[in-house]
């Protein structure tokens, strides 16, 4: 009697199991074919906008299609981010009607707003705004609507952000600031703008630069003119890049090392890993701006830990001319350091890099070691 009772117990058991295995098999499936038709039906979605299709857009949504649903794996993937980079006005009001949230991104994406001031879509950025978008989402990756607008040169949009409380100050990492994007742009009135506005002629952002050392990097000399007008430091350090005399001397712009010295540059002043004006000129074979700076009381025997001395530059990076230059200006031949245990000396880099006739250059004018 056990024994029997037993089975038909183990029976009802397995029965229970197999009946629960299906249930759940079948809700899974169904579970997957909706979110397929979602999938499906948020793709078309997407591409009626994509496609400024107003008629598709609304007949989807009269179905039922979430306008904030996520389609794809490329930015955009909303519908409203979508009809930002367009501009499409009419289909954005359609979406946001709908329920579209103005501010509602995909994981990565950039929000419409962003989107709106990196294409210029200067009245789809207000339609945004007036629905109440945030006109200070930071996105690391994708900065703010400001920092878009500074580099487009918009002066128009960027008042209006700025009227509306945008952050002039804002630090996107990886981005920058609105200031430096409008430097970097080349911006000139944005620059005036943002300056008026409040901007830090100073402010470095991690991964990035300084509105100084781009404006050393130009060709525009009024954008430096201007950041010094307010209070930029024509001596600002910035790791990675040093000064924007360093950054000068080391692309070979003359007539920006020359006008940074008339506006009180030192021509001394050194950064670890980033050498000074000298050291970087001799590294280039920067010749004229050598003697600029040697003329303008560059110390000729400079070392800058991790960087050595302008000779030691000069001679392991083969230049043979820059090489005369230094020691025509009392440069000491035999001056050397030590990096990572290695003694390295105008002599042992001209030799560790193969260049003979420095080699032989210096061997005949007294180097020893």
């Amino acid at each position: 009697m056990r024994t029997a009772l037993f089975g038909l117990k183990h029976l009802v058991v397995n029965l229970q199991n197999t009946m629960t295995m299906r249930y759940l098999t079948l809700l899974f499936t169904t579970i997957l074919t909706i979110q397929f038709a979602h999938s499906q039906d948020c793709e078309k979605l997407l591409q009626a906008v994509r496609s400024d299709d107003v008629d598709k857009v609304k007949e989807l949504l009269a179905e039922g299609v979430d306008p904030d649903c996520i389609f794809g794996k490329s930015d955009p993937r909303t519908a409203l981010n979508q009809a930002a980079k367009n501009g499409n006005i009419t289909i954005g009001k359609i979406l946001i009607k709908a329920g579209a949230k103005v501010d509602h991104r995909a994981s990565d994406d950039a929000t419409p707003l962003i989107t709106s001031a990196r294409k210029n879509n200067f009245e789809f950025m207000k339609l945004l705004i007036e629905n109440g978008a945030n006109v200070n989402s930071n996105i690391q990756g994708d900065g703010t609507a400001l920092l878009w607008a500074s580099g487009t040169g918009n002066l128009e949009m960027v008042s209006y952000l700025l009227d509306r409380g945008a952050k002039v100050n804002a630090v996107s990492i990886g981005d920058g600031t609105p200031l430096i994007h409008a430097v970097r742009k080349n911006k000139l009135e944005v620059v005036k703008l943002l300056l008026d506005n409040g901007a830090d002629p100073n402010l470095a952002s991690p991964g990035d630069d300084s509105p100084m050392i781009y404006a050393s990097k130009s060709s525009n000399s009024d954008l430096m003119h201007l950041l010094l007008l307010n209070k930029g430091d024509v001596n600002k350090v910035t790791r990675g890049d040093g000064t924007p005399l360093i950054m000068a001397s080391r692309q070979g712009n003359l007539d920006k090392v020359e006008h940074l010295v008339s506006l009180g540059a030192d021509v001394n002043l050194g950064v670890k890993g980033d050498g000074n004006p000298l050291i970087v000129a001799s590294r280039r074979g920067h010749i004229d701006i050598m003697r600029f700076l040697l003329e303008n009381g560059a110390d000729v025997n400079a070392l800058v830990e991790s960087d050595e001395t302008p000779l030691i530059q000069a001679a392991g990076s083969g230049h043979l001319d820059a090489v005369k230059l230094l020691l025509n200006n009392d440069a000491d031949i035999n001056k050397s350091t030590r990096y990572r245990g290695e003694l390295r000396s105008p002599l042992s880099m001209a030799r560790k890099n193969g260049h003979n006739e420095v080699v032989d250059f210096l061997v005949e004018n007294g180097a020893t070691k």
